[in-house]
């Protein structure tokens, strides 16, 4: 029910270990934004602002200034509703 209500899911992990979470978000619409590992590699495909392309975010750091910068990210489509349901889409 979190997942299915939430707008954003955040999973900044250090490892995954079983790669389901962002796969329910992306089920609800709710974009994940997980740190570029293991099986978030393969089903999280960064968005693209440029081609709008992707289906949630990414960051290659563990670190406070990496978590930071996606979620400027996040918030910039977040502010346009027609990119936003684009991306959510694109999860589902």
């Amino acid at each position: 029910m979190i997942e299915g209500g939430a707008d954003i899911f955040l999973m900044p992990y250090r490892f995954e270990s079983r790669g389901l979470n962002q796969m329910h978000s992306m089920h609800y619409g709710t974009v994940p934004v997980v740190r570029s590992t293991s099986g978030f590699v393969d089903t999280v495909q960064p968005f693209d602002p440029e081609t709008d392309e992707g289906n949630g975010f990414t960051l290659s750091e563990y670190t406070t200034s990496s978590m930071l910068s996606a979620l400027d990210r996040v918030l910039s489509v977040f502010r346009d509703s027609v990119r936003l349901q684009a991306l959510q889409l694109a999860g589902m």
